[in-house]
Parts: C-alpha cells; sequence; structure tokens
C-alpha cells in the first residue's frame, strides 16, 4: 500500500481515497474524503459557522476560537496524529464541505456498557501544556517541511491513546447546509467504517440524534419524557424503517440500534445566557410545558436551576453499533430484518 498526501498531510491512501459521485443541485459534483486540514484561517472560521447550524450554538458559543490551544494550528496537529478518526469531505476543487469527529473507544460488547457521549466526547483532548506543545511543534515541522520527523516524535503518543481501542465512537458530523442533499453522511460513514477495517476495530458505534424527535414533540406540545422518547425511536414508517430520517440514514449503513441513552450529552449555562439564546434562536418556537422546563421543537430539553442559577440542555439518544465484518458489501436479508425487529421491539434502556 502507498502512502498519499493530501491538503498538505501524509496519510494512509488505503483509508482516503474514498471518492462519491452524486447527482443534485449541481452538475456532476464529486466529493472525496480525506484527513481534516484547515489551509487558512478562513476554512477553520467556516467549519465553526456551519457548526453553528441549529441550535448547536448553544453547545460550541457564537464565535470561532481565538485562542493557539483552540486554534487552527492545533486542530490541524490533532488530525495529523490521529487523521482516521477526524476526516473531511472536500469537493473536487479541495473545499471543505462535511466534518466527522471520532474518537477510540472500548467496547465489551454489553450493550449496558456503551457510556453517555460527555464520558466519551473528551477522549482526543489534551492538557493545556501538552496541547501547546502539540501545536507548536506540528506548526514548526510545518515550516520547516519536517511533518514525518513529526509523526516519528508522536507515534508514541498515538499509540497510548489506540492501546486497547477496539472500536471507533463516533462524536458529531457537520454538513454545509449548501451541501446537504449530495449523500455525504454515507460517504463519511464508508470511511471511517474503512478505517475501522485498517485499523482491526470490531465496531463503529456512536450516540445517534433522531434529528424529528423535537418536532414529534412540539407537534403534541409535549415535554420530553424517557417513554415519549422510547416510543419515538421505536416507531417505523410504512415501510417498516425507522421513523426518524436520521435513524434511517444510520440503519442503512449497517447499525443495529440497541439502547437508549436517555442523558446522552449536557451542556449547563447561565440563566442569562439562557434567555439570550432563547430570544435568537427560534424564538417564535419555545414553549413550556411545565414550570422552568423549555422545549422549541428540537432534540434536547432545557432545564432551569435557580439555585445555581444555571439551564441545563440534556439531549437523548439512541445507541447504534455497526459490526465492523458485517459492514463489507451488502447485508444479507435475514441480517436486515432481524436489525429491524431490533428497532422496533428490543431497544433496552
Amino acid at each position: 500500500m502507498q502512502d498519499a498526501v493530501e491538503n498538505g498531510v501524509f496519510a494512509p491512501a488505503a483509508i482516503w481515497r474514498q471518492v462519491c459521485s452524486t447527482s443534485g443541485g449541481m452538475t456532476n459534483p464529486h466529493f472525496v474524503a480525506g484527513p481534516r486540514f484547515f489551509r487558512d484561517q478562513h476554512e477553520f472560521e467556516h467549519w465553526h459557522e456551519i457548526r453553528l447550524r441549529g441550535f448547536t450554538e448553544w453547545y460550541v458559543g457564537r464565535t470561532a476560537p481565538r485562542s493557539f490551544a483552540n486554534g487552527r494550528h492545533v486542530a490541524n496537529a490533532k488530525a495529523r496524529l490521529f487523521p482516521e478518526f477526524l476526516p473531511q469531505v472536500s469537493t473536487d476543487d479541495g473545499k471543505p464541505v462535511a466534518y466527522l469527529n471520532t474518537v477510540p473507544g472500548f467496547w465489551c460488547g454489553d450493550r449496558q456498557a456503551l457510556h453517555d457521549l460527555n464520558y466519551y466526547d473528551d477522549t482526543l483532548q489534551f492538557g493545556g501544556l501538552k496541547t501547546l506543545l502539540l501545536g507548536s511543534s506540528f506548526l514548526v515541522a510545518q515550516r520547516a517541511g519536517m511533518l514525518r520527523a513529526f509523526d516519528a516524535i508522536t507515534t508514541p503518543f498515538r499509540n497510548r491513546k489506540l492501546s486497547g481501542a477496539n472500536c471507533i465512537v463516533l462524536i458529531g458530523m457537520t454538513v454545509d447546509p449548501a451541501y446537504q442533499s449530495m449523500k455525504l453522511p454515507s460517504l463519511l460513514f464508508s470511511t471511517v467504517k474503512e478505517a475501522a477495517r485498517r485499523l482491526r476495530m470490531k465496531y463503529v458505534v456512536g450516540p445517534f440524534r433522531p434529528n424529528a424527535y423535537g418536532q414529534y414533540k412540539a407537534e403534541r406540545h409535549a415535554a420530553h419524557s424517557n417513554v415519549l422518547f422510547e416510543k419515538y425511536c421505536a416507531g417505523r414508517n410504512e415501510d417498516g424503517l425507522p421513523r426518524d430520517p436520521w435513524m434511517r440514514t444510520v440503519f442503512r449503513q449497517g447499525a443495529e440500534f440497541v439502547r437508549i441513552e436517555p442523558r446522552s450529552f449536557r451542556v449547563a449555562r447561565s440563566i442569562a445566557r439562557f434567555e439570550e439564546f432563547r430570544a435568537r434562536f427560534k424564538p417564535e418556537s419555545w414553549y413550556s410545558p411545565t414550570p422552568d422546563v423549555w422545549e422549541c421543537g428540537e432534540t434536547p430539553t432545557w432545564y432551569v436551576d435557580r439555585c445555581k442559577g444555571e439551564v441545563v440542555s440534556v439531549e437523548p439518544n439512541i445507541w447504534g453499533v455497526i459490526q465492523v465484518a458485517d459492514a463489507i458489501g451488502e447485508e444479507s436479508e435475514g441480517a436486515s430484518s432481524s436489525r429491524l425487529t431490533q428497532v422496533g421491539a428490543g431497544i433496552s434502556t
């Protein structure tokens, strides 16, 4: 196997020659999945801007990080160190239009051993000094044309992070709104499954957000509850597939839905910050089904804590597991039927 250089980043060719052609609003656009690399500050800020689509501003803040520790060079250093876990999709002229964040993890196979998203989210985060050293050494190596030396120096650290891992955990996917009809999630799924095979991982797993659950709540003017969420996730459409559009996409990638994660991701902000956010984001959609509980037609629910002066958003997810060995080629009819049974009847909490 030969190696390749994509956007100036050295990476295994077998992972990154995933090419997808689609039809849609553009004329025969081609997209290539490759290792993440922000070529300039504009690309870095654009990545942050498309992350703000929807309610994600509540999670990540309104402005792109300006400090070195949270900036472009550290992001590029991490992508260089863990290219399989931080891919992007670009147009054939090099414009990045979609990103996927994943981390290495371990799963023993027991569905109750899957933790919440908060548990996995910081796997590839580093302490302040280590972050500064990583980013500055990458910057020096890049400017000196010595990225292979950076690879050699950081390999022991990479190996420690991957030691014991048997799965890739999906953390988040971001797609430029202008390219949402181009089937880019499928390309990113194909890329991460190929990476898992190369790394000899057994599973690709993720706590998935049923994107239309918020609308389901709003139509009923309902507050979130575990019972309501489980009922929604178990629902099917007329074809017997998951009713939720994102769950259908994940299912078609070979996933089996194994467990509800009722409090998968939690973010606390001040009450003042929440009031600003509520006035700016879909102000006409907010409703309070019970005192100090807020909904706005999105998956999370916001809970006010007047003692702490905080508002905590709680996002429920559903765990999906892709057996990497089963993700090669077309699945059998029996396998698909088994997974549909799991969707409708076998989801545990």
